[in-house]
């Protein structure tokens, strides 16, 4: 066992790049599962009504089959998230449908000139505060089209 400088914090992670500072997690497997975790809800449970299949995929006691219901149900009927608790079978118990007071907002932007913008911020809906909202997180991506190639054939 290796001696580390520090003890572990023994408390949540205030940002999911934590995750690289878990000893024996493979840093190849935490950058794959970067884009399915959040630390901004407080919660344990996965909330089935917003996660990617991905997520719902790996929890514990998940099947095929059960993923393949719980999806079919989810969009179905979005407004119903009770349904989707008994699918889920034994992963019922690291489930939830109660929402966070966290959100995720994307937005993307598409120009005529062929560039596009991404935007992803997180908010937090103030319960009593003086602000309404905090902003947690925001990441902007701006992309250019590709370079085409312009170069005419002429005939010999």
């Amino acid at each position: 066992m290796a001696r580390l400088g520090y003890s572990p914090r023994g408390a949540k992670f205030p940002h999911t790049s934590e995750l690289l500072l878990v000893r024996e997690l493979p840093s190849a497997l935490v950058e794959r599962a970067l884009p399915f975790v959040t630390v901004y809800s407080g919660r344990p449970q996965v909330n089935i009504l917003d996660a990617a299949p991905e997520v719902i995929g790996a929890m514990p006691g998940m099947t095929p089959d059960r993923l393949s219901a719980v999806l079919t149900q989810r969009q179905a009927f979005p407004e119903n998230g009770q349904a989707l608790l008994p699918l889920l079978g034994p992963a019922q118990q690291f489930a939830t449908i109660e929402s966070s007071k966290a959100l995720r907002v994307n937005v993307r932007i598409v120009f005529d000139n062929g560039r596009h913008a991404n935007s992803e911020v997180v908010i937090l809906i103030a319960e009593k505060d003086n602000k309404p909202f905090a902003v947690l997180s925001w990441h902007d991506e701006l992309y250019e089209p590709a370079a085409r190639n312009n170069l005419r054939r002429t005939g010999s």
